[in-house]
């Protein structure tokens, strides 16, 4: 696993009944003197086991003083030439004591940064441990990039595809917090949004300033310019930009931006603070298929909540208005109904008097994946678009996040 610069990070964490080895620096394969001959066989299959492109497991079986921890931190090492993550586990406390010792040991000639988790190390100790140094990877992110100029957008997208960043372009701040609010819709927010400062009719500070309104602190933003910026920098801090990059653009200095901002900001720790507990939960379902709702209903109760279920939309509007305000903590809308549809469930739920009827999270589960879609559906009132199949994961992330902020 690489963050796209030349400087791995190496870090060991050793955790109570868990040592979990973040390893990411270049060398070559490590036995020494440390492994016994009895052990080399043992250490040759985990070898072509690591090798091999299937994942696979093993379990390595021997007595006392066979050489087991050995080949386990042969095994690490190997880990560490494949710039891959390892998990190593470690039944007690004090073997994982041990085993922390062990790891300063073997590893004090190498870059390797290590620590220990335990029922002993006070919990804000073990959070900052856990949340040190969060890499970023160039694949996994999305850019937009906002100018006027189409030329300095083309330039700023080559530049950020040579560093494998996707992103997508903008040439206004009205049309970038458009699209920033269809993402927020799909729950696919942008990692970081690049604005040009001097655009004509929106400039770079005020779009910043509507897109935190609309999305708040879910993407970094950084202003691009030609031009100092010292005259506008309290003001743009107030309107929520994280940072300043100069013209031309340089993929280096975006990332080192972004990570300066997301540390700055801890947009990572926001996200986790909001999440919300799932557990007993009231969602109401609105799906006339009695397979799709069966479905969602048992993905639901996965996460021990309390579905009740509505065949169309009419019935959904129906189920919202005889309960009193707080019961139902979300609403599932199917787009497609027999009565009544989705969306217009959604507009009648919305203009209740209902006291929760604005707040109450309303999603659309729905195969219309289309801009369009997306757009009639925040028009109506919902919270957020997702695209069946859903994907569990998503689902509860999403459910997680807007209850949280009901």
């Amino acid at each position: 696993m690489n963050n796209g610069r030349n400087n791995h990070q190496t870090r060991i964490v050793i955790i109570g009944s868990l040592v979990l080895a973040i390893i990411l620096v270049a060398g070559t394969m490590w036995m020494g003197d440390h492994a016994r001959k009895d052990t080399e066989e043992a250490v040759r299959e985990v070898k072509q086991d690591m090798e091999s492109s299937k994942p696979m497991d093993r379990l390595l079986c021997g007595d006392v003083g066979f050489g087991k921890t050995e080949v386990a931190m042969v095994a690490a090492f190997k880990a560490i030439n494949d710039l891959k993550q390892v998990a190593y586990l470690c039944p007690t406390t004090i073997l994982s004591r041990q085993h922390y010792n062990t790891f300063v040991e073997r590893f004090k000639d190498f870059p390797v940064k290590i620590a220990l988790i335990n029922r002993f190390v006070v919990e804000s100790e073990q959070k900052r441990i856990l949340q040190e140094e969060e890499e970023i990877y160039p694949s996994d992110m999305t850019v937009l990039i906002v100018d006027d100029d189409p030329v300095a957008c083309q330039h700023a997208q080559l530049v950020l595809e040579k560093a494998g960043i996707a992103s997508e372009m903008a040439s206004s701040g009205k049309q970038a917090i458009n699209m920033v609010k269809l993402r927020h819709a799909r729950m696919e927010p942008y990692n970081l949004i690049l604005v040009d400062w001097k655009m004509p009719e929106m400039d770079g500070v005020e779009t910043t300033r509507q897109i935190r309104e609309e999305i708040g602190n879910e993407s970094a933003i950084i202003i691009l310019t030609a031009y100092r910026w010292d005259d506008v920098l309290e003001e743009a801090l107030n309107a929520g930009v994280d940072s300043f990059l100069p013209k031309p653009l340089f993929a280096t200095a975006v990332l080192e931006e972004f990570e300066s901002a997301l540390k700055r900001k801890d947009i990572t720790s926001l996200k986790q603070h909001a999440k919300a507990d799932l557990t007993g939960r009231h969602i109401l379902l609105a799906e006339d298929i009695d397979v799709n709702a069966e479905i969602i209903r048992m993905v639901l109760q996965m996460r021990k909540m309390e579905v009740d279920r509505a065949e169309n939309g009419k019935k959904a509007v129906e189920l919202f208005s005889e309960h009193p305000e707080g019961y139902y903590d979300a609403i599932l809308m199917d787009m497609r109904m027999p009565e009544m549809d989705g969306l217009e469930a959604t507009r009648t739920i919305r203009a209740m008097e209902h006291n929760d009827a604005m707040t109450t999270p309303i999603i659309v589960l729905t195969a219309n994946a289309f801009d369009e879609d997306v757009q009639r559906s925040m028009q109506a009132g919902l919270n957020a678009h997702l695209s069946k199949p859903v994907q569990p994961e998503l689902l509860f992330e999403t459910l997680e996040s807007l209850i949280k902020n009901k």
